[in-house]
C-alpha cells in the first residue's frame, strides 16, 4: 500500500471513528479489569478525574 492508498484509507475510516462518526457507537463494554484499575487509581487520586468534555456525548 502506497501512501496515496493508505490516505484515501484513512479518510474512509474517518467516516465512521472520531468526532466525524458520532453516534455510531451506541455502546462501549468496558473491561472488569479497566474498571478494577480506575478504582485502584481512584484510591491515590480520589475524584480528581478530568469532566467528560460535553462536545462529545451523545445527543
Amino acid at each position: 500500500m502506497n501512501l496515496q492508498e493508505l490516505s484515501a484509507a484513512i479518510d474512509t475510516l474517518g467516516a465512521f471513528c472520531g468526532p466525524r462518526g458520532k453516534n455510531f457507537l451506541a455502546h462501549v463494554e468496558v473491561a472488569a479489569e479497566v474498571q478494577a484499575a480506575f478504582a485502584q487509581l481512584q484510591t491515590v487520586y480520589g475524584t480528581d478525574t478530568r469532566a467528560a468534555n460535553p462536545a462529545y456525548t451523545t445527543k
